[in-house]
């Protein structure tokens, strides 16, 4: 898969790049096409968010089948466009592992069996069961690498047991996650953009995204050139049906936007959504609590008589009756903010 990067979209920082993920598939699935759908992506998402934070935008997306030649029209292609690309997956020692392979080919090279990656590698299959690397074992296939390839390690203090290989602005990254995401976390220095920041603005809409598209279309217009504004729908939740986002690298904009949105989208629209409830549930149910409210004094009276109960007894000599019905569910509620509020939850 292929992606493209812009951290200076909005003009604060010159800094292009190419996030490209190069999509393989196991050796359990030979020879498949990468719209089959025999895995789950993951490391795409991870490394945009990664990136992100970095202060780099990805633009673009490609997935890249098994073959030398696909893989290294795509590889020149974005070279030239952008300033980094990075590869995930295709660097092991099957048959179908030709990333290496189709990366020297974009740049008109062939590859070798590089005596550093070889050494390492034979210190790392020493003493296993299968007798250790030899010279034209499969696991050499992973030193085979591109002319022009670079290592890279990361920095002191961060230093990755095995390097990450580089063509130019090309870096190949594993496809297993765990390892992608160890070596990116690793080499962050290399792709992040220091001058730049991405920020980021919610706003939960509990109307239709048509009746709410003519205000779309206006902020989109005031303010396409200093953030972006993206419409999710959503209709599966209780709370909104509409998600939007303000994305920018400046604070300024994201305000007058979100205010600029909250004026003259419908009345009442814009709702609340509280994204982990159980961390703020005991907080509230107290609040109702104290309030003067005729739920509130009722909601005290319960919270009484479960203090005592804890007070009086541990967790494990009390009993809660639940079927799922309201009356227990709000029993529930209550019960949990009693015992947040006591400190037995330890118990």
């Amino acid at each position: 898969m292929w992606q493209g990067l812009d951290g200076g979209r909005y003009g604060n920082a010159e800094w292009s790049s190419l996030l490209s993920f190069a999509l393989f598939f196991p050796p359990t699935v030979p020879q498949l096409p990468p719209h089959q759908g025999q895995t789950q992506d993951t490391n795409s998402f991870f490394m945009c968010q990664t990136l992100r934070s970095l202060g780099v935008k990805v633009e673009k997306v490609s997935v890249v089948g098994d073959e030398v030649g696909a893989i290294a029209e795509e590889v020149a292609s974005f070279s030239g466009r952008y300033r980094h690309v990075l590869t995930s997956g295709g660097i092991g020692p099957t048959h179908d592992d030709v990333t290496f392979e189709g990366v020297a080919r974009a740049f008109g090279e062939t590859t070798y069996t590089h005596p550093e990656l070889a050494s390492l590698l034979r210190g790392f299959y020493r003493g296993r069961a299968n007798g250790g690397a030899s010279t034209g074992g499969p696991e050499m296939k992973l030193a085979r690498v591109p002319l022009s390839a670079r290592l890279h390690y990361g920095q002191e203090g961060a230093r990755l047991p095995y390097p990450l290989v580089s063509v130019r602005n090309v870096y190949v990254f594993p496809g297993i996650p765990a390892l992608l995401r160890r070596a990116l976390a690793g080499l962050e220095h290399l792709f992040r953009n220091k001058g730049l920041r991405y920020s980021t603005r919610e706003l939960f809409v509990d109307a239709e995204e048509t009746a709410i598209a003519p205000v779309l279309d206006e902020a989109h217009q005031r303010f396409s050139r200093k953030l972006s504004l993206g419409s999710y729908p959503d209709w599966t939740s209780n709370y909104y049906r509409v998600k939007l986002t303000l994305d920018s690298d400046s604070e300024g904009p994201l305000e007058e936007a979100r205010h600029f949105l909250a004026e003259r989208l419908p009345p009442g629209s814009v709702v609340p959504l509280v994204k982990d409830p159980v961390s703020v549930s005991a907080r509230d149910v107290y609040r109702l609590a104290q309030s003067e409210s005729r739920l509130g004094q009722k909601v005290a009276a319960a919270l009484k008589i479960l203090e005592e109960a804890l007070a009086q007894y541990s967790l494990l000599e009390i009993c809660v009756g639940f079927n799922g019905g309201k009356d227990c569910t709000a029993l529930l509620h209550l019960f949990h903010a009693a015992v947040s509020r006591s400190g037995t939850a330890r118990g």
